[in-house]
């Protein structure tokens, strides 16, 4: 796992944002990303991060499905890019 982070100026404070994830495919629905999770944001709020935030592609259901069971939430961003690939 990857994390970076990002200040806010809406609201002035530092959002933390998972940038790489992987856990080895035979360690996987071992709970080992939930126990990741769970340690970043015990960290993330001694330090008083805003919020935890990820990328997820719209065709990766099955991480949707990951996801929305340890507690992420669909926010009401879309990303946008001009042109037809980054500059």
């Amino acid at each position: 796992m990857l994390v970076t982070f990002e200040w806010s100026d809406w609201r002035n404070k530092i959002i933390w944002w998972i940038h790489r994830l992987y856990v080895i495919p035979s360690w996987r629905k071992k709970g080992i990303f939930k126990k990741m999770l769970e340690n970043i944001n015990a960290i993330g709020i001694k330090k008083d991060i805003f919020t935890l935030r990820m990328y997820v592609h719209k065709s990766n259901k099955s991480a949707f499905q990951i996801y929305d069971k340890v507690g992420f939430q669909e926010t009401p961003f879309t990303i946008m890019q001009f042109g037809s690939k980054p500059l």
